[in-house]
């Protein structure tokens, strides 16, 4: 006898509905050591203030560019002119500004101690707008809490001459403080999903949080990040970005399972 049989197509609609969905998107690492470096140099000997070296971006996406900031600039107290220092790489990503402090533990990102300047680091990823979702150290000294901003204002953001206290006035959006990070796993941020193409991660920052956090004693190295890239975008941020053609990939898939099947 022949029969039809036709899919109830409410599963597999939710199935389709799940890889459309604007949050599926592609997770990717990037790695800061120096194997991983394409251009720059990656050479400590040879750094300059201003340098910036460009990391290898996962599996065909975008390689991030990142650069040294600190607050060694002109201006009184610690609300001082942002100013280039030195992108170092070790067991990750460390910054050595302006005071002249290199050694142990100043040559990390650090928010004061012996050198008395809040260390940042500037990460570009291009055209890829990135949900950045964890961060790993690869060292750290004495405590490692952190703040973290993401661009998503218009254009390209322009850190000369700025100070910490006026980024959120200009562009600049504080994404969340995290505390105790340490070496041993990475620790999740940016729980709201905000998307940028640009991301600035330095030492916990009083000059941008409003927590009672000690801001004097803060040393470490990023050794990896973490996120989820959507749509090329570009030149700032926010979220409710398209997903990646894979999802459309996915759909396609899913699509033939609506068909009416006979059997006999």
């Amino acid at each position: 006898m022949l029969q039809l049989k036709i899919f109830k197509p409410v599963a597999v609609l939710g199935l389709v509905a799940v890889f459309a969905s604007p949050g599926a998107y592609a997770g990717y690492d990037w790695v800061f050591k120096s194997w991983n470096c394409i251009e720059g140099g990656c050479d400590n000997d040879s750094a300059t203030y201003g340098n910036q070296w460009v990391f290898d971006g996962a599996n065909g996406h975008n390689d991030v560019t990142v650069s040294a900031w600190s607050n060694t600039g002109s201006g009184s107290g610690d609300n001082r002119d942002l100013e280039t220092g030195k992108i170092k790489v070790w067991r990750g990503l460390g910054v050595e500004n302006r005071s002249g402090e290199s050694g142990v533990p100043n040559h990390a990102i650090d928010n004061g101690g012996a050198d008395g300047y809040y260390d940042s680091v500037l990460f570009d990823f291009g055209s890829d707008s990135i949900a950045l979702n964890k961060i790993k150290l690869g060292w750290d000294f004495n405590d490692s809490d952190i703040t973290v901003l993401a661009y998503t204002g218009s254009g390209t953001p322009s850190l000369g001459g700025e100070k910490y206290s006026d980024l959120t006035s200009n562009g600049w959006q504080h994404v969340g403080d995290y505390n105790d990070l340490g070496t041993s796993s990475g620790k999740t941020i940016n729980a709201g999903g905000t998307t940028s193409s640009y991301w600035l991660i330095g030492a916990f920052n009083p000059m941008i949080s409003s927590k009672n956090w000690s801001n004097s004693n803060d040393y470490f190295k990023i050794y990896k990040l973490s996120g989820e890239t959507t749509s090329s975008g570009g030149g700032g941020g926010g979220s409710g970005s398209v997903p990646e053609p894979s999802s459309l990939l996915l759909l396609g898939f899913a699509l033939p399972l609506l068909r009416r099947r006979t059997r006999t």
